[in-house]
């Protein structure tokens, strides 16, 4: 019976759960869109008789009843900032039970890399430790200079990844979108570290941060927003000029 469906996912020959397309192509006005694309992209049944059914009411209910949502992660070397995965299937699904059921989850991660000592964290308290453990730490960011491009690349990603968090999950705070942009654009020496190795890295930093001000994720006081806007200008003509 379709409504004793325990397994849902994509559409039978695809990958994903539509999110990060819309986040990444700016596709979205609120968090409901988020949520329906989720559920739109998930809502297909498998089991022993069906192969990717859609069902999208009896998903819709089912996420309608969840009052807790969680993500289990079984590795040190990886966390929830460090992948998109995360945000799309674990923020999706919080996108999705928020439009499904109009309230917030209980959200939690997980991390069983000792089985025996077995981690769960609410999402917000694990987003500011990782924040203050790692993003916002000078040795990680020493750390990536090694890497040139790359290492600029990384801290790019870490915004997008950051951001998505917060479009689909709600879990960032204020002080960590000043933070990032005191370490990584108002910082000077940081930023023209980033810029020499990969100006478009800076580039998607400060575009995410001034997106994230006007999607109201973040109250940005106007001097960080005229300090985004002015470097922002100033790389992208650097940028276009090189480029011709």
């Amino acid at each position: 019976k379709l409504s004793k469906m325990r397994v849902f996912g994509c559409p039978p020959g695809t990958y994903g759960a539509g999110v990060g397309v819309l986040i990444y192509s700016k596709q979205w006005n609120t968090g409901e869109d988020l949520g329906k694309t989720y559920i739109n992209w998930s809502s297909y049944a498998y089991n022993s008789d069906y192969h990717g059914k859609k069902v999208e009411n009896i998903f819709t209910q089912r996420v309608k009843k969840s009052e807790i949502t969680v993500k289990n992660e079984s590795s040190v070397e990886i966390d929830m900032l460090e992948s998109d995965d995360y945000f799309v299937y674990h923020g999706g699904l919080i996108a999705a039970v928020k439009y499904a059921s109009k309230k917030n989850p209980n959200s939690y991660t997980g991390n069983s890399n000792n089985p025996e000592r077995i981690k769960i964290k609410n999402l917000k308290e694990e987003t500011a430790r990782i924040m203050r453990a790692r993003i916002l730490n000078p040795k990680w960011f020493n750390g990536l200079k090694r890497h040139g491009y790359k290492g600029a690349q990384e801290i790019s990603g870490a915004m997008d990844i950051f951001f998505g968090w917060d479009a689909t999950a709600e879990i960032a705070e204020d002080w960590m979108y000043d933070r990032i942009t005191e370490t990584f654009v108002e910082n000077k020496e940081n930023r023209e570290w980033i810029e020499e190795y990969n100006p478009h890295a800076v580039l998607n930093i400060a575009e995410r941060l001034l997106e994230a001000n006007q999607r109201n994720m973040w109250s940005a006081s106007q001097e960080k927003l005229e300090v985004l806007r002015k470097i922002y200008l100033s790389i992208e003509g650097d940028v276009e000029a090189y480029e011709e």
